[in-house]
């Protein structure tokens, strides 16, 4: 067998060697930063809430479904809140609404609330109400709702407006109102 030594042919095949290796170098680098990315965001909802614009990445990461009311809610007084976020981890999504000097959250999860919600908070009043066949309890001053949580079959829910302050809450109408879509 003859050999023909061709210099020009021996250099592309060299700079083709070069570009496939560092085309190999890039692929893995982006294969193990965005594994990365995906462990420190499941890490993120596993120890603490994850929060985002997008009811189906908060119900996809919790992995239960979620309807959370309407995007404003208008309050008996006239002031308006408006669907900000929604903030999940394993197990349960919320959504948050904010005002002018309102805030409410709104939680479905796939553990018991009364526990959860009530063990620190003290309020003056505590009752049931009765929404479209569901008992609804409620903690709060007077008759302004600051904890409200209830179970719907093996669904649990809450609802929290300015959590420890007794001077605000929902009345049993804003409510009625808010929950109307949630709970169908």
């Amino acid at each position: 067998m003859i050999y023909h030594y061709n210099k020009d042919k021996l250099f592309f095949t060299e700079k083709v060697k070069i570009c496939l290796f560092v085309l190999c170098l890039i692929m893995v680098n982006v294969s193990l930063l965005s594994s990365c990315g995906k462990r420190n965001a499941q890490t993120e909802v596993e120890e603490g809430w994850g929060e985002t614009q997008s009811i189906t990445v908060a119900t996809d990461w919790a992995g239960i479904d979620f309807i959370s009311p309407e995007e404003t809610f208008v309050m008996d007084d006239g002031r308006t809140i408006d669907l900000t976020t929604y903030r999940y981890r394993m197990g349960e999504v919320e959504a948050l609404y904010k005002g002018e000097d309102y805030e409410i959250v709104f939680k479905k999860s796939n553990r018991s609330q009364e526990e959860v919600l009530t063990e620190n908070n003290l309020y003056s009043n505590k009752w049931d109400e009765e929404l479209n066949d569901i008992t609804v309890h409620c903690l709060g001053a007077d008759t302004d709702v600051n904890i409200a949580y209830f179970d719907k079959g093996d669904e649990h829910f809450s609802v929290i407006c300015h959590i420890g302050n007794n001077d605000a809450g929902l009345t049993k109408n804003e409510l009625y109102a808010f929950l109307q879509t949630a709970i169908k």
